[in-house]
């Protein structure tokens, strides 16, 4: 009876434990401690036990740091911390460890901010002024700006958006410049790509003490910081959102097509006969045509060649002026790629088969000849 008693309750038992195990959860988070001169811990993407939405970022510097390496505070305002990894508060009037998540500094204790997952969490020494950067790389320039608690003059917490002036960047390892007095730099940037970001460490320095003890003004990148850097828009009536970005782009690195004045494309221009002539044309290669056209062509023009062999193959009609500067509807062109691929061409619902075709449009037919 004892056995079997011993043996119901070992069953018991092997059944509840993956029952608690399967309660246990975990918050993925990241979290970078910064002192006053350089980094005190890394930890990105780990798992650190709690629930979301109950898990805060008190409790994940206790799991991560470790009791040995904090000093643990109830303020007025809630926990925080007063020692993290031996550096004190104190350095200034207002000066101990203050904290980020994702890059904005929140209004509530360590001990009040719940985390979902995902979050990336900076714990950095610092004043009430320390600025945490908000990194923007558009065309080349470099933008740092920051938001930032502060005390308005009735005493209450503002939080306020500057610029980031005068601080050393560094760009993918080697020393850019400093940021201008709107936080600006111009980048070295060669071609599109993945870039690391860093800021290095500078502050006041603080009275009495070398040049490694200093009250931070602003929170340093890491290195691992990452910015994706697009391809700059090749014309300025061209934006990345742009129905025929994709294909004007595909030719435009192909040089099939070029843009007009003033760094346009000409989205929005009608497609000329001359045009037409001259996109199929390189894009069959521009091949050399001994056969002189029929009809009566300017052989100093610039579109002479390209006609001349489209003539050649009777992808446009050999009666008749040419008129090189006539709008192409988009039943013509459809027309002259069919003569050209040896195919029938479908029109898009959304192009007019008796109207003129924009340029833009004519790009969307004509990449597809890449392809082919």
């Amino acid at each position: 009876m004892k056995k079997l008693i011993s043996m119901a309750l070992c069953l018991a038992l092997l059944l509840a434990v993956p029952a608690l195990a399967a309660e246990t959860e975990t918050v993925t988070v990241s979290l970078r401690v910064e002192g006053v001169s350089e980094n005190l811990g890394t930890w990105k993407n780990t798992e650190v036990p709690g629930t979301p939405g109950e898990l805060t970022v008190a409790d994940v510097v206790r799991a991560l740091v470790g009791e040995a390496h904090y000093v643990e505070t109830e303020g007025p305002y809630g926990v925080y911390f007063s020692s993290i990894y031996g550096e004190d508060e104190g350095l200034s009037a207002y000066g101990g460890w203050n904290y980020c998540v994702n890059g904005e500094a929140p209004s509530v204790s360590m001990g009040q901010f719940t985390l979902q997952g995902g979050e990336d969490i900076v714990l950095y020494y610092g004043d009430l002024d320390t600025l945490f950067p908000i990194v923007r790389v558009d065309d080349g320039m470099l933008t740092l700006t920051a938001k930032s608690w502060q005390e308005n003059e009735s005493g209450e917490g503002v939080q306020v958006e500057k610029p980031i002036s005068e601080v050393s960047v560094l760009w993918n390892g080697e020393t850019a410049g400093e940021t201008d007095e709107q936080g600006q730099l111009a980048l070295p940037l060669s071609q599109p790509g993945s870039y690391s970001l860093q800021i290095k460490k500078d502050g006041a320095a603080i009275e009495g003490s070398d040049n490694q003890r200093f009250m931070p003004r602003v929170v340093r990148l890491a290195a691992d910081t990452v910015i994706e850097v697009k391809e700059a828009p090749a014309f300025s009536d061209l934006p990345r959102d742009h129905r025929a970005y994709d294909a004007v782009m595909k030719l435009y690195r192909a040089k099939i097509i070029n843009g007009k004045e003033n760094g346009r494309f000409g989205t929005e221009d009608k497609l000329t006969r001359a045009e037409a002539a001259a996109l199929l044309y390189r894009l069959a290669g521009s091949p050399v045509t001994t056969e002189k056209a029929s009809q009566s062509l300017n052989s100093t023009a610039w579109y002479y060649d390209a006609v001349n062999w489209a003539f050649s193959l009777n992808i446009f009609q050999r009666e008749g002026a040419f008129e090189p500067d006539a709008a192409v509807t988009g039943g013509e062109l459809a027309g002259y790629i069919a003569a050209y691929a040896g195919h029938a061409v479908v029109l898009p619902s959304d192009m007019g088969m008796y109207d003129p075709i924009s340029r833009a449009d004519a790009a969307i037919l004509l990449a597809e000849l890449l392809d082919a």
